[in-house]
Order: structure tokens, then sequence, then C-alpha cells
């Protein structure tokens, strides 16, 4: 599976809802983004880093109040 490469022109959200992982331009290399209440985008995100299901992924918020996001 390819991720999607954003730019400007191309806004993520709808990917990311779809279950897609979206790969984004950060200060010298590309990040990729998952949906995290997507438990098969995560998966997808594992398998595709070879990451340990121990080792916890970052998670970025837009929304300042942890309590309503997790309702």
């Amino acid at each position: 599976m390819k991720p999607l490469r954003i730019n400007t022109s191309k806004p993520a959200i709808e990917p990311l809802r779809q279950g897609r992982l979206v790969a984004f331009p950060t200060g010298t290399t590309y990040g990729l983004a998952a949906d995290p209440l997507q438990g098969f985008a995560l998966q997808r995100l594992r398998n595709l880093k070879a990451r340990p299901t121990e080792k916890s992924f970052t998670v970025f918020l837009e929304e300042t109040r942890w309590d309503e996001f997790f309702e």
C-alpha cells in the first residue's frame, strides 16, 4: 500500500477518515499519519513501519480538551 502524499492543494482529512495513511513533510524528512480512532489504519501503519505492538505511536490533536476527544 502506498501512503498518500499531501500538499496544500489536497487536504488530508478525507483520506484519513477513509483509513488511508498519509505522508507529510516535516523539517528534515517525511512522517506518516493515520486516524488514531481506526484500528485497522493503525495496524497498517504498524505493519508498514515494522513497529512492535508494545511500542506506542505519538498522537497529534488539534483539540485542547482531551476529555471531549475521548468521550
